[in-house]
């Protein structure tokens, strides 16, 4: 059986496991929104990931990274900019 020391515990280390997946996800949506406004092309399919990204939090993200983001990366994408490289003179 377990006693209530225990529980206490078990309840903190779900808490702080649970705490940890929102932060994530939270960081990992913003990264996402970061990289469609500096990334894409001005247009209107940039104004809808965009609200895609806004309207579906997570799954916006996970979709806008499959979908946009790796193939860019890869290069394999059709109508999608190269990652642009910050280079200073």
């Amino acid at each position: 059986m377990i006693d209530a020391q225990q529980a206490t515990g078990l309840v903190l280390l779900l808490f702080l496991l649970y705490l940890v997946a929102v932060v994530s996800a939270f960081c990992f949506w913003i990264w996402m929104i970061v990289d469609c406004v500096s990334q894409e092309e001005p247009s209107a399919e940039k104004v809808v990931w965009l609200c895609v990204l806004i309207l579906l939090p997570c799954l916006g993200a996970i979709i806008y990274m499959f979908a946009r983001r790796i193939p860019r990366r890869r290069g394999t994408a059709k109508n999608i900019l190269p990652p642009r490289v910050n280079s200073k003179p």
